[in-house]
This record gives C-alpha cells, sequence and structure tokens, in this order.
C-alpha cells in the first residue's frame, strides 16, 4: 500500500497528474498513463477516501450501528439502508455491536469523518442511554431508526400496533368473523387491543405462546379447538411451526383456516400455501435516512406503515 505522493514519486510525475489519471481525466500523455496506471496496479494503490473527505470538508461517511441479526427481516432493512447510501454516494460504517464498550470504540472512531450515524431497532437499551449521553458531545447527527426514541431530533418508528389494527378491520371487512391472536409481544397485543376498540363485527381471541417455530407447532390443537377463521401469529416462524401441525394432523390452508405471520421471512411466500403476512416497510426506512442525510428534514414523529401481503393462506370464509 503506497500513498498519492509516493506513486507520484515513483513515476515522476505530478500529484495533480497523477491525481487526474486516476480519476479518468482525458487529457493527459498516454504513456504517463499507463506508467502510473501500472504502478498502481503493482502496488495495489487504494485512494483515502477518509482523508480525502476531511481534506475537502466533505463528510460522505455515514455510520450504522446495530446489533448482532437473527431476523431476516432486520438483515433486510440492513442491507437495504447499506445500498441506499452507496447508491446516493455515501459511503455506510457498518457497527455490529454487543456491548457497553464496543458502542462507545464504534461512535469515538466514527466522530470526524461522519455526519451522521444510524440507530438500528436492535441496539440495547444500556448502548441507547450511552448514545443519549454522547448526543451534545460527539460531532454526530444520530438518526434513530425505529428504537421508539420519540423526542429526538431525528426518529421514526414503525407503527406495529396501527397496522395490526388496519389488518384485522379488513379481514372484518372481508366477512372474517372469528380470528385467533397466537403470541405474547406487546406491539402485536397493542394491535389487538385497538381492532378490539374499532372493530363491530369479528371477534378477537388470544392464545399465550413463544413467538418461534416449535411454540407455533404446539399451539396447533389449541388454535384449531377455537374455532376462528383465522388465526395471526406473532411471527412468521410460528406461522412455519402451525404449517407443520396441520401437515401433520389432515388441517387444509385456507380451506379450514386461513393463517396470518408477521415480519414477511425470506421463506414466507415460498411456503404450500404462500404465507400471508406483515411486512416490515424496509424501503421506506431507508428512503426516510436518505431524505435525512441529504438534508431533506422530517419532523421529529414519524410513523410507517407496514405492508399487509396477502397471499394464498388467507381466503374469505365466502370464498372457501
Amino acid at each position: 500500500m503506497i500513498t498519492l505522493k509516493q506513486l507520484a514519486e515513483l513515476s515522476g510525475v505530478s500529484v495533480r497528474t497523477v491525481g487526474r489519471i486516476l480519476q479518468g481525466h482525458p487529457y493527459v500523455a498516454p504513456d504517463k498513463r499507463a506508467l502510473v496506471l501500472e504502478l498502481a496496479r503493482q502496488h495495489n494503490y487504494t485512494p483515502n477516501t477518509a482523508a480525502r473527505n476531511l481534506r475537502l470538508q466533505q463528510k460522505k461517511f455515514v455510520g450504522i450501528l446495530f446489533s448482532n441479526y437473527t431476523q431476516t427481516a432486520d438483515v433486510r432493512k440492513l442491507n437495504l439502508i447499506n445500498r441506499q447510501l452507496i447508491a446516493n454516494g455515501y459511503w455506510p460504517l457498518l457497527g455490529g455491536v454487543e456491548n457497553f464498550d464496543q458502542c462507545r470504540a464504534m461512535l469515538r472512531e466514527w466522530s470526524g469523518i461522519a455526519n451522521y450515524a444510524v440507530v438500528l431497532h436492535e441496539t440495547t437499551p444500556r448502548n441507547l442511554e450511552f448514545i443519549f449521553d454522547q448526543e451534545k458531545l460527539l460531532p454526530l447527527e444520530f438518526i434513530f431508526a425505529d428504537c421508539a426514541c420519540t423526542g429526538r431530533k431525528y426518529s421514526f418508528s414503525i407503527d406495529r400496533a396501527g397496522s395490526v389494527c388496519s389488518m384485522i378491520c379488513e379481514l372484518e371487512k372481508l366477512n372474517f368473523r372469528h380470528i385467533v391472536y397466537c403470541g405474547t409481544l406487546e406491539s402485536r397485543l397493542d394491535g389487538i387491543n385497538l381492532a378490539r376498540q374499532n372493530t363491530h363485527n369479528i371477534k378477537i381471541s388470544t392464545l399465550e405462546y413463544g413467538c418461534d417455530f416449535e411454540s407455533g407447532f404446539q399451539s396447533g390443537s389449541a388454535v384449531i379447538a377455537s374455532g376462528a377463521d383465522a388465526v395471526f401469529f406473532d411471527s412468521d416462524r410460528m406461522a412455519m411451526g402451525f404449517y407443520r401441525y396441520a401437515a401433520e394432523n389432515n388441517i387444509h390452508i385456507p380451506e379450514d383456516i386461513s393463517v396470518i405471520g408477521f415480519d414477511d421471512e425470506e421463506l414466507s411466500d415460498r411456503l404450500t400455501p404462500a404465507l400471508t403476512t406483515l411486512a416490515h416497510p424496509g424501503r421506506e426506512i431507508a428512503d426516510t435516512v436518505i431524505e435525512i442525510v441529504t438534508g431533506n428534514r422530517l419532523p421529529q414523529k414519524k410513523l410507517l406503515p407496514m405492508h399487509f401481503i396477502k397471499r394464498r393462506s388467507l381466503a374469505a370464509p365466502a370464498c372457501r
């Protein structure tokens, strides 16, 4: 690895000329161009973008701080933000952190080379508390993406509860008369309670189970015993567990019961039948980050609705 100055000394031309050649300017002698490019290849020259940004007072880096993800939906959001930043001429700095010390070190490394740091949903509470303390100290603008950090300068979140309520209201319009909710997650329960206040002709029952595949399988007998037209699970993985129970017990989806998941996991549309689900607004999250970073300021509070994706696991009672 060599610097631009060292590359100029090796080739016998000025630093400015080397820079023009590496940037592809046409008006350079062919022999000089060939020599510089060959030396750059031999010495594995890589432009120091950070140094260039500092020299030009441009900060085109954007940090993305997140905990180590295991859910497909979370990885998808991270990838969308990453790609959108690159497409708009920014360099993402990805920081997967698991503890307080890592968070502190990461933010200090980013200070001075980045203007913004995006803090994603699954960042741990203690790390969030540290970030709140550092907002006035570090030369970084923090963007809280789905962290429920209302009142911060740049913050927005996913309207999980409102989206669950809207989904159940739509089921009512499709003549569903009984839906059973299977799970315990607070954001889904809030949506269930909202739906109870906003619907009149649909019964909503609840069953308490965990949100993993095995819990979905174990819930099978109770779900069927409820006599519901449809079942809504805390996660797609739960729904997949129920699919297994249905296959082993000669239960047909959606003829016997419609199934709805949450998250739009990678394999949801490849199940038989393809799983109806509530999908995270990944594209809208990435677009919101870009709007803030590029200077199009947004209100402090913004709720992004989820997408109700109807697939073959959903069939209105009249259509069965």
